[in-house]
């Protein structure tokens, strides 16, 4: 990988890790998952793997004190996001 697209890489990983609370940025890390394998190696690689896990599991949380609808909704996205690790090769 190059020096460039590395900087990229880690630029969207931070973003992500800092604005997880929101529905789409959830989207987008399980679409990136799933679609991007550049971006899949490169979450993978990450010693602080721990800083993208933590802000995706207060969602649940944050939603918990809503509707019921929206907590199901919340943690059905924590599933697809955490299982899609289960997926990769």
């Amino acid at each position: 990988m190059f020096k460039h697209q590395l900087f990229i890489l880690q630029t969207l990983y931070d973003t992500l890790c800092r604005d997880l609370e929101s529905e789409e940025a959830t989207l987008l890390l399980y679409k990136l998952l799933h679609e991007n394998a550049m971006m899949k190696a490169f979450i993978l690689s990450r010693t602080n793997i721990d800083k993208l896990i933590e802000p995706l599991l207060k969602v649940g949380k944050i939603h918990h004190s809503k509707s019921p609808n929206q907590t199901v909704h919340a943690l059905y996205e924590e599933y697809l996001v955490i299982s899609a690790w289960q997926w990769i090769p």
